[in-house]
């Protein structure tokens, strides 16, 4: 099993990273079209400077992303679930000698893989890619602890996991799409990221409740 199928996001019960992401994505979009919070979707649109359809795919596109750090060796062999410590027994190759760190924190990993991608791919402009990669870090407030970047670091000299977060990324950014935006359009920089900071986080704790524990 590759690390493309193991990856994992929830583990109670067990679902996959890049159904995660999926989900995210959708949930995101029924906020902002089929719910209480529609009416925010005009505001949004003002203040990034983009029609609405070109809002809600922008905001598929980050909420897809949000999750995007876990998949990291230090979140995926977590020692405390029995799954993932018998995958990385069997594949050792994708482990090597790293050390343990448990204060790794996905939201920050998010974080700093966004940050690469974007900036490797010209996806946005940098005053965009900080913007946006940091409410990648605000998805989880409160927590203590550290991105422990993948590459480049001698400790993880696997470049199985960049390609990991390469290949969710781009399948993300190929299925939705997200608009051409620039930091010129944007007319309130600060409100449209108060509000997709407090939109993802909405997201990410319905598609993580019960209801949707769905492996």
């Amino acid at each position: 099993m590759t690390l493309n199928y193991f990856a994992w996001a929830k583990s109670n019960p067990r679902k996959s990273l890049d159904c995660h992401m999926y989900e995210a994505a959708v949930a995101i979009r029924t906020l902002l079209t089929d719910s209480i919070y529609a009416p925010v979707l005009r505001n949004l649109s003002f203040w990034l400077g983009l029609t609405s359809e070109g809002t809600i795919r922008l905001l598929m596109y980050l909420a897809a992303l949000h999750d995007i750090g876990k998949a990291h060796p230090l979140f995926q062999n977590h020692r405390s679930v029995p799954f993932a410590v018998q995958y990385f027994q069997d594949h050792p190759e994708y482990i090597g000698n790293y050390l343990m760190h448990p204060d790794y924190r996905h939201e920050k990993g998010s974080c700093t893989a966004v940050w690469r991608i974007w900036k490797d791919n010209a996806v946005f402009e940098p005053k965009l890619i900080k913007a946006f990669a940091n409410i990648m870090t605000l998805h989880h407030q409160g927590k203590k602890g550290n991105d422990y970047c993948i590459s480049p670091n001698p400790d993880w000299d696997h470049p199985e996991w960049q390609e990991l977060q390469d290949e969710l990324e781009k399948k993300i950014r190929f299925w939705i799409n997200p608009p051409m935006v620039t930091g010129k359009q944007i007319h309130h920089m600060d409100a449209a990221c108060t509000m997709i900071t407090a939109l993802v986080i909405f997201t990410d704790w319905i598609i993580s409740s019960e209801l949707l524990s769905i492996p």
